[in-house]
């Protein structure tokens, strides 16, 4: 796991161990970054002693970007390299397109393009309308703001308070084809 080390990243490897352990495969090995570096040097002799099957990045594209500049493309060919949705962005994907790197890259929200729940054709009408490109960012910002907007529309008075209590509310609540739920531990909806 090569991880920015912030206050996510303890959650972030106990359920990346939990899901490997389900499976029947080793642990995750921590390659931990801290938010703003820009060389990699101990992260690559690390990776590099290591030797793993399997690279899950946990980090901003950025960061990403600059540990397998500095890996070396022929290092990774025949290492399996996953990400969260921060990679999804285009700056990541054009350079793995660029160095023939293979990646699955995790997404929030459904494929942009392709999806046909109703809250994704509206966000393709409302892209094809300003002759945008689909993207996952701005699909989950998009989905993000309708729920926001949907908030505002069924609370009396807009305070931060009611809008919370609103989406606290929802139980397996259909919008717009998304189900969401609030879940207390997460506090999230989605």
């Amino acid at each position: 796991l090569f991880d920015q080390d912030d206050a996510d990243s303890p959650r972030t490897i106990k359920v990346i161990n939990e899901r490997l352990k389900k499976y029947g495969l080793p642990g995750v090995i921590l390659i931990s970054h801290m938010r703003g570096a820009t060389s990699f040097k101990d992260q690559v002799e690390k990776l590099k002693k290591e030797l793993p099957d399997a690279i899950i990045f946990s980090s901003i594209a950025f960061q990403v970007r600059e540990f397998i500049r500095e890996v070396g493309v022929d290092d990774l060919k025949n290492i399996i390299l996953s990400g969260i949705s921060f990679l999804g962005e285009e700056s990541i994907r054009s350079f793995i397109r660029r160095k023939g790197i293979k990646m699955l890259i995790a997404s929030a929200v459904p494929n942009p393009a392709k999806s046909n729940l109703e809250i994704v054709q509206n966000y393709r009408k409302e892209m094809d309308s300003k002759r945008y490109k689909y993207s996952n960012f701005s699909l989950e910002a998009y989905i993000n703001t309708s729920i926001l907007i949907n908030a505002l529309q069924h609370v009396k008075k807009p305070t931060y308070e009611n809008i919370e209590h609103y989406l606290e509310s929802l139980k397996d609540f259909n919008f717009k084809g998304i189900k969401l739920s609030f879940n207390a531990n997460t506090r999230s909806i989605a």
